[in-house]
């Protein structure tokens, strides 16, 4: 496999969305674009997860660890998953999350390109309602990192 784009990083603990996630990223990217890279903890059973990302045929890895401290170790884990991602930019996803535009690579090139830094906080957001009526738009931050 070529070095890819972009490395999606996700923590998953008892996700029931996962194979969601996944199947969303398969339907709007080509998967020479992605790496997946998935921390997992260890009194989980871990086989939907490698199902899931066998059956995508998308290039990945998983980390099992303890669950240590909960979400006091969460920046140990983001780190190792960091320091493992081949992509240019590291996406950290949440495995709730849904892409919904094709093309979306692409889209984030060409955001990243207007940057000189090359790191943006990308906003995903959906319109909700509101007593039958629509409202302001919420959304998820996702941060995007270089690697440079």
């Amino acid at each position: 496999m070529n070095k890819p784009f972009v490395s999606i990083v996700m923590l998953v603990r008892y996700s029931p969305y996962f194979g969601r996630a996944i199947e969303s990223i398969l339907r709007t990217s080509s998967i020479e674009d992605i790496e997946v890279l998935v921390k997992i903890d260890s009194d989980e059973d871990i086989s939907p997860y490698i199902n899931v990302l066998k059956r995508s045929e998308l290039s990945y890895k998983i980390l099992v660890y303890e669950r240590g401290e909960g979400s006091n170790d969460l920046h140990l884990f983001w780190l190792d998953l960091f320091r493992l991602a081949k992509g240019d930019f590291i996406f950290m996803f949440s495995d709730d999350m849904i892409m919904q535009s094709c093309g979306w690579v692409e889209k984030l090139r060409e955001v990243l390109n207007r940057f000189e830094d090359e790191i943006v906080v990308c906003t995903f957001s959906k319109p909700c309602k509101r007593n039958g009526k629509r409202s302001t738009k919420r959304g998820s931050m996702c941060p995007v990192i270089s690697r440079k």
